[in-house]
């Protein structure tokens, strides 16, 4: 038993976070609820659940309840029942197993060179940098690398165009749910710019090219297949790179010219400016020289730093929410009230080992010293479980969310506490296709919701692919529990040798113990007269 029950518990806290104590975790039973489903954005009352309200809660405890498919929103725990229409499994990596994907390895390629290559101080000539694109263009296609990085011209051109992209889909009123293409520049073959320069003057000479307009149009197509056509929009390519060519020209990026044609988007470079122009021009960066132009002051190279903090409410974190929550999910107004019950509070009692610090966080991602993501996060016995995360729209060119995801996989392994050994990435959710990417996290794991076994991703998959809530593990035994929730289960196979969590009910002035285990309650009464719902000696003295 993670938690001591009133008869057993005496000891304090000690060998870490798995040890027998004497605190007692307490929660108001909320039962059964439903409500509308923002997954499948239904009109009824169609995601059901159980919940509790939790004022106090230990660390051992949260780490049974996730075990059993629980989690929290603020001090609220909730546990999805088997009718819930987008059937969620808790989903998570054991961080030794972990295999980075190309696209993972990429993101921390990307995140290394803003720190050491786009933020330096960029003194390097147009020449040096045209000849480190050649050289790397042979392994370089549509910005997907094949062995060597993207120089510092492309990255910056890149990112411009993935503003240009963002700013589009606001314009047209393309969801913020849209996952973007990952998108890039090659350099221009000697034949193709030959006939790009037909007709023009050698002032501007073609030498970059982006198909970013076709591969954002098939992926509004795809996503209007899977929808049913409910998506109106259609984007013609051509139409698509002419407008992305627009906003990049209204930009006005020093040293550059866009065009489109026939549904790429083109780059010119300005012929005049080798030799003096460079990463910080494309960006529109600032540049003081010696009064004629000549040269660039050098700049301090950029770092980042990450931040660990209790979680309490900080303005800058909010403020940066408020920001996150109104450009990339289009929220109308933000509450600070809304934002402490989410994301600030927290039922987790703080505590302290010899090692390693549990309880609610906060992680904080700083570019020179500028806020730009924020993580919530929870440090248990066995894992850190990723809660939320918001960032700034400003450098959504970073993939900050992957890249958390990856720092996160990083802390744990790095932690000296020997049970710390799983990333916890909250719910998988088959049906919502934005919340498949967590199984990119490999070898992932679903947790049964019948026999609490964990079951690699691979053997799961075909399984939650049916759409309903279905036992995981078993000798080829589906239990559907999705038509009459947990009595239907129960029908079929009623779960034994689960283990239950002990923790304490206040209820209408008593406290009474409850034994929660994966679909039922079981109470015991453990001691009358707590009037007050205050956490005073009484009360202590009461739960002991």
């Amino acid at each position: 038993m993670a938690a001591s029950s009133s008869s057993s518990s005496g000891s304090s806290d000690g060998g870490g976070a798995s040890g027998r104590r004497a605190i007692t975790s307490i929660v108001d039973d909320q039962g059964v609820y439903s409500s509308r489903c923002g997954y499948c954005k239904s009109e009824r009352m169609s995601s059901v659940a159980h919940g509790m309200a939790a004022r106090r809660l230990h660390v051992n405890d949260y780490q049974e309840l996730l075990d059993r498919g629980w989690r929290r929103s603020g001090s609220f725990l909730y546990k999805p029942e088997g009718r819930t229409c987008c059937p969620p499994y808790t989903i998570r990596l054991k961080v030794d197993a972990f295999v980075p994907s190309k696209e993972q390895i990429r993101v921390r390629r990307r995140m290394n060179r803003q720190e050491l290559e786009l933020y330096r101080s960029l003194t390097r000539t147009f020449d040096d940098l045209s000849q480190a694109d050649d050289d790397a263009s042979k392994g370089t296609i549509s910005g997907m690398e094949t062995g060597k990085e993207e120089d510092g011209v492309s990255a910056a051109l890149v990112d411009s165009l993935k503003a240009a992209i963002r700013d589009w889909m606001v314009d047209a009123g393309v969801g913020s749910d849209f996952q973007v293409p990952d998108v890039g520049v090659r350099r221009i073959s000697e034949k193709v710019r030959k006939k790009l320069q037909e007709g023009s003057t050698s002032e501007w000479e073609a030498s970059y090219t982006s198909n970013a307009a076709f591969l954002v149009a098939s992926a509004l197509k795809k996503r209007r297949n899977l929808d049913g056509g409910q998506l109106a929009m259609e984007v013609v390519p051509a139409d698509l790179a002419s407008q992305l060519a627009a906003k990049l020209s209204a930009k006005q990026l020093s040293g550059v010219v866009v065009k489109a044609c026939k549904g790429h988007v083109n780059f010119y470079l300005s012929s005049s400016a080798k030799g003096k122009s460079s990463v910080a021009a494309i960006h529109g960066e600032t540049k003081a020289g010696n009064g004629d132009g000549e040269a660039p002051v050098h700049r301090v190279k950029r770092t980042l730093e990450v931040r660990m903090q209790r979680s309490a409410f900080d303005r800058e974190s909010f403020e940066l929410y408020k920001k996150y929550q109104v450009l990339v999910h289009n929220d109308k107004q933000v509450l600070e009230s809304s934002y402490r019950r989410f994301l600030v509070d927290s039922p987790l009692l703080p505590f302290q080992s010899a090692s390693t610090s549990y309880g609610s966080f906060h992680q904080q991602y700083r570019i020179d010293g500028r806020l730009v993501a924020v993580g919530v996060v929870d440090i248990l016995p066995k894992c850190l479980s990723s809660k939320y995360l918001f960032w700034d729209p400003d450098f959504a060119f970073l993939s900050l969310g992957k890249f958390s995801a990856l720092q996160e996989i990083e802390w744990v392994k790095a932690a000296a506490e020997p049970s710390l050994q799983y990333y916890y990435l909250g719910y998988y959710i088959h049906s919502c296709p934005k919340m498949r990417y967590k199984a990119a996290y490999a070898p992932a794991e679903l947790l049964c919701p019948l026999t609490l076994k964990w079951i690699p991703f691979g053997i799961a998959r075909p399984l939650v692919e049916t759409g309903a809530f279905v036992r995981l593990s078993g000798e080829n035994k589906q239990a559907d529990i999705t038509s009459n929730g947990t009595e239907a289960l129960e029908l079929h196979e009623t779960p034994k040798n689960l283990g239950e969590v002990p923790i304490v009910l206040y209820s209408s002035g008593r406290c009474i113990l409850l034994k929660v285990s994966s679909f039922s309650f079981n109470s015991h009464l453990v001691s009358d007269g707590f009037d007050t719902p205050g956490f005073g000696t009484s009360s202590s003295k009461a739960l002991h």
